[in-house]
């Protein structure tokens, strides 16, 4: 159906621009392609990974969203074995949920074999790459995606998180801004730019593209400003974040992974654990591509509670 397809590229319009209302919308663009053409694989995979994404940027809580996740993947499958698509929103829900990283490893790879010309399916196992601190590999799948769509916004911008997570951070500020020249509205490139700012201790400059970010961000930066305000010394406005957080929290879903983002930079270990291990008991998504790599957690690396985290996880240091 010529319409089923006109709104399933719609939906993954939406989709690729990651915020809470455009990942939301785009679920409704497929499900309607769905409703014209119940068997329409492509479309039950699109609903997967938007469900995933909801969950893994800390928009709504995994338990509830990715199930739904893995049942939209397991459609797609049952209507299309063969289709890369659907293989690799099942990877994405065994990363992203399950922490199953042999079985997710495997569907990235069947997806591949199956369409080599996939992005998504590159671009995914590079995240899962990262994750596990395997770099190099996930660089390689990196590159390989943006020669594929080389006017991604969502993949330049991940390659800039790629080389930030590798500690190339130069590299990775001048990928940020290749991408924000692209599209100077683009909330994940001004977030992510911001956190290599930081990471690269330019605190002004970091709190400038943070602050950028926070329309249409979500929790997630709100707690990378807070976080940024906490180790640029401005302790006053990184508790006026995590009190900002904490009020959110009231009303909506947000990840404890954020939380203890900034309570790591104020320099409260023990109640960053304790969010940590909410996080851990909520199966953030977080805890699969971040825990393992992301320098704001750096000075938890010592502490015998995160190498334990990390197994829990199925990590290794």
């Amino acid at each position: 159906s010529t319409e089923a397809y006109e709104l399933y590229l719609k939906g993954r319009f939406h989709q690729n621009k990651r915020t809470q209302d455009d990942l939301k919308r785009s679920i409704d663009y497929f499900k309607q392609a769905v409703a014209i053409d119940p068997n329409y694989a492509l479309a039950h995979s699109g609903i997967s990974d938007s469900y995933s994404y909801l969950g893994n940027h800390g928009f709504l809580p995994p338990k509830e969203v990715s199930p739904q996740a893995k049942d939209s993947a397991l459609k797609a499958l049952e209507i299309d074995d063969r289709l890369a698509e659907a293989h690799t929103s099942l990877a994405y829900v065994k990363v992203n949920y399950d922490w199953d990283w042999a079985a997710a490893e495997s569907e990235f790879k069947q997806a591949i074999e199956l369409n080599t010309s996939y992005t998504r399916a590159h671009s995914l196992l590079a995240a899962f790459l990262t994750g596990q601190g395997r770099f190099e590999e996930a660089l390689r799948a990196m590159k390989r995606a943006l020669e594929l769509d080389p006017l991604s916004l969502y993949d330049n911008t991940n390659l800039g998180w790629h080389l930030h997570m590798a500690r190339r951070i130069d590299e990775a500020i001048e990928q940020f801004r290749k991408t924000i020249e692209m599209d100077h509205s683009f909330v994940q490139a001004h977030l992510l730019l911001g956190e290599a700012f930081e990471t690269k201790q330019m605190y002004e400059e970091a709190i400038s593209e943070l602050k950028k970010a926070l329309n249409g961000g979500g929790p997630s930066a709100m707690a990378a400003l807070g976080h940024g305000h906490a180790v640029a010394g401005r302790i006053g406005e990184a508790r006026r974040s995590l009190r900002q957080l904490e009020e959110l929290a009231r009303e909506r879903y947000v990840s404890s992974y954020d939380v203890a983002v900034i309570l790591t930079g104020l320099g409260e270990k023990d109640q960053a654990f304790v969010r940590l291990g909410e996080a851990y008991e909520r199966r953030d998504g977080w805890l699969a591509f971040w825990l393992k790599v992301d320098p704001r957690l750096d000075p938890l690396h010592s502490d015998p509670r995160f190498q334990d985290l990390l197994r829990r996880v199925g990590h290794t240091k």
